[in-house]
């Protein structure tokens, strides 16, 4: 009998341990969305009255942000050129250089909002005018 008791305490036990796992799970992903959801609504309901309230404000906040994406997008590329200038001075490409190159890429990806394509196309343009070739892609596959 005691077997037969253990056996049923320890398998109840470990239910009542995995529905509560699993409200708490649930609960944290209601609480993370009902969060997101109220940011992303006062978030709105805050640009929608800075535009209508203060419609020259907002204007000159936007294009302020603009000029800072613009600032730093030539801030990637004049690092790219010094870059360049910096391997031909040295008269060798080196993997710094490539690495250096990459985080420009990957920068102009995610902050400046290029696409790939076009980020590659740059890089392309760049590596081949100082007479080296340029092959996009992961080297490890």
């Amino acid at each position: 009998m005691k077997p037969l008791l253990y056996k049923v305490i320890s398998g109840t036990t470990y239910g009542i341990l995995w529905c509560v796992d699993r409200l708490a799970y649930a609960l944290c992903w209601v609480i993370g969305f009902v969060a997101r959801m109220t940011k992303w609504a006062v978030a709105n309901v805050g640009q929608f009255l800075m535009k209508i309230l203060t419609p020259n404000q907002f204007q000159e906040a936007v294009e302020q942000l603009e000029l800072e994406a613009q600032q730093s997008e030539l801030e990637l590329l004049t690092s790219a050129s010094e870059l360049k200038e910096h391997a031909l001075e040295l008269g060798q490409w080196t993997s710094s250089h490539t690495e250096a190159l990459e985080t420009i890429g990957n920068a102009l990806m995610n902050e400046c909002n290029w696409e790939e394509q076009n980020v590659h196309d740059w890089m392309r343009r760049m590596v081949e005018s100082i007479g080296l070739t340029y092959e996009a892609g992961d080297p490890d596959q």
